[in-house]
């Protein structure tokens, strides 16, 4: 069966032309999927104030901990959906996707049972000052509500990158942003409903975004399930289980490794949190093309895995980390030298002086941090996607861990050294521990996988 139009077969040609060809439209998507959680940040602040952002911005690591759990949950079958596609086995390409369908139902459900009746709880944890506790609480929850969206999505985008498929979601997130910033501007500027109305302006743009995904599948034979798949495959969800369990662990780890660091910015203030929450979407904003690369390098590892070629994989890798370098080159560039004007887009000259001053010191402290982080974290990033392609998930779950002591500690004792610069130092230092776990394990069993193939 061939693929269509939409699809790229990564074990075919140039493995890093394959690789960006391949990432380009993810990259676009991704720019726009953070382009409107930066409008909204942007427009609360300038509408709602410094305080309405603190509030979105002090549940960031929780509503990251949401998309991180629905992101690891789709990689893994699409991990699985990836090596079937590889190795030419549509049959077996279905049963996973059915598998993976049933299980967002229950991954919905769980995640909404479970947070629900612990907002209040995680609220606290996460010392939300009473400020702008309420607003915190109602954008939380709001979220919540919105979590089977996000798996949706995340799913069924899952499933059309494992067959090659990088252009739908590009254009699911292309109209859904452009809804997102018209209905951010009526809702939050011209209505005035603050931090509700910049949720309500995502999640409608959420549920557009899921509508043309599922259009596209649907559509499209290869996403077709007859009934005979539908039957529960206990080899299948054994395979899933090896995946997601230490994918889901890895998720929790790095959550609780971002609510211990965000609990102190959170408990500095809220200009200082409303200040760092700003470096942070510029940061994640630049960030986006970083990701959307590590997801085509675990679709263009998992189809070589299925396929066999594993010299593809190596030499892939291999471009890769030149490519991490340059990257993080051009992002540091940009960090240092543009951060004023970055800055200043996100902020209300209406607001008191002295309140401003110290947001916008508080950015440029986060994004100089962040400008020389960067240069261990992507690389960290490409070779744990890359290991996960292999199947090999226990090494970013040792790494999760790794992070969440590395996050402690430096929260704990780096303050006191570097001041506001030691709460912006947690990536960093979690990147660091974790680049050589993910790293060294890649460069053995790839050369084995080779070394086996050769005899």
């Amino acid at each position: 069966m061939k693929l269509s139009t939409d699809n790229i077969d990564m074990t075919r040609g140039i493995p890093w032309q394959r690789i960006l060809w391949f990432s380009f439209p993810l990259i676009l998507a991704n720019l726009f999927q953070e382009l409107y959680s930066v409008t909204d940040s942007a427009i609360v602040s300038r509408f709602s104030g410094l305080n309405a952002l603190a509030a979105i911005g002090g549940t960031g690591w929780v509503r990251s901990a949401f998309l991180r759990i629905c992101m690891d949950c789709s990689t893994a079958f699409s991990i699985a959906a990836s090596q079937r596609v590889g190795a030419g086995n549509w049959d077996g390409f279905r049963k996973v996707m059915a598998e993976g369908i049933k299980f967002s139902f229950m991954l919905s459900g769980g995640l909404i049972g479970i947070m629900v009746p612990l907002t209040d709880i995680v609220l606290e944890i996460l010392q939300i000052q009473p400020d702008i506790y309420k607003d915190a609480r109602l954008y939380l929850l709001l979220m919540t509500f919105a979590i089977p969206l996000s798996v949706a999505y995340n799913m069924t985008c899952a499933f059309l990158r494992a067959s090659g498929d990088s252009r739908t979601s590009f254009r699911a997130i292309l109209l859904s942003s452009i809804v997102n910033i018209v209905l951010d501007l009526l809702f939050v500027a011209a209505f005035g409903w603050g931090v509700a109305g910049a949720a309500a302006a995502t999640i409608a743009a959420q549920m557009l975004s899921v509508v043309i995904v599922l259009k596209a599948a649907i559509r499209d034979e290869h996403y077709r399930i007859p009934r005979v798949y539908w039957k529960r495959e206990n080899t299948i969800l054994k395979e899933m289980a090896r995946l997601w369990i230490p994918m889901f662990g890895n998720s929790v780890a790095i959550s609780a490794g971002g609510v211990i660091a965000q609990r102190p910015v959170n408990a500095s203030g809220a200009i200082v949190a409303a200040g760092i929450g700003v470096g942070v979407r510029i940061y994640c904003l630049l960030e986006a093309a970083e990701k959307a690369v590590a997801s085509g390098i675990g679709v263009f590892v998992g189809q070589n895995m299925g396929a066999g070629q594993y010299g593809n994989i190596r030499r892939g890798m291999k471009s890769m980390a030149v490519f991490s370098m340059v990257f993080s080159l051009a992002v540091m560039s940009v960090l240092l030298l543009a951060n004023d004007w970055l800055i200043l887009l996100f902020m209300n000259k209406a607001q008191p002086y002295d309140d401003l001053q110290v947001a916008v010191t508080s950015a440029k402290v986060y994004l100089s941090v962040q400008a020389f982080s960067i240069f261990l974290m992507v690389p960290m990033h490409f070779f744990r996607s890359a290991l996960q392609a292999m199947g090999h998930v226990v090494y970013p779950l040792i790494g999760a861990f790794l992070q969440v002591a590395a996050r402690t500690l430096t929260v704990m004792f780096l303050p006191a050294y570097f001041g506001l610069a030691g709460l912006c130092m947690p990536d960093g230092t979690s990147a660091l521990v974790t680049l050589p776990v993910v790293v060294i394990p890649y460069l053995i069993y790839i050369r084995n996988l080779q070394n086996t193939k050769a005899g």
